[in-house]
């Protein structure tokens, strides 16, 4: 740090702050202090479509140096505060699962974002991860799971980042298919029954 006497002092660290340029007021600047270690930081608690001014300063034991020339940035608009509607068909023969849904119309002069894509996570439930797809269409087709229960996850990637999540639950083929037998399986002992004449 220059003193102006022509010195160099030790420095410990350096101050950023930030605020919106038209909003707020500098003395109630958000900041953060980072180490002299480190020459990059997170700005966070920024609100989306905004236009914000940084500043920094380097500090030592005898106080704050000289501010920086202030950098400007702009935020990103905010991701679409509603989740996609979302709807599921399964072919006939029962082999494949069909999922689509709504696109959520982009508004230019609106608040909200502009999407990129969409991200669809197809995972057995009770397991926190599964794979996951990228897809800048409106559908996606897998085959269906023959056991077992599943979810099924769409959120929409915006340019200020992941939307809502639509979830739907999906129960493997056979399932389906254990009412049936059991049904069935109750229905052969009562003709049974009735043959015997108990």
């Amino acid at each position: 740090m220059d003193t102006g006497t022509g010195l160099q002092q030790y420095i410990d660290g350096y101050q950023v702050k930030y605020w919106r340029k038209y909003d707020d007021t500098e003395p109630g600047a958000n900041r953060i202090f980072v180490p002299a270690s480190m020459n990059q930081t997170r700005l966070e608690n920024m609100l989306p479509d905004s236009h914000y001014l940084i500043e920094v300063r380097a500090y030592n034991g005898a106080g704050v140096g000289p501010p920086s020339e202030h950098c400007e940035m702009f935020t990103k608009r905010a991701p679409p505060s509603v989740a996609p509607q979302m709807w599921r068909y399964i072919s006939y023969s029962g082999k494949w699962l069909y999922v689509w849904w709504h696109h959520i119309p982009y508004d230019w002069f609106g608040d909200e974002s502009f999407p990129l894509y969409y991200k669809v996570m197809f995972r057995k439930t009770g397991y926190i991860t599964g794979p996951i797809y990228m897809t800048g269409w409106h559908f996606i087709d897998f085959p269906m799971p023959q056991v077992g229960d599943y979810e099924l996850e769409v959120r929409g990637r915006y340019e200020g980042g992941d939307g809502p999540i639509r979830k739907i639950r999906l129960q493997g083929k056979a399932s389906f298919l254990r009412p049936t037998l059991s049904l069935a399986a109750m229905l052969l002992l009562a003709l049974c029954i009735v043959g015997l004449g108990i």
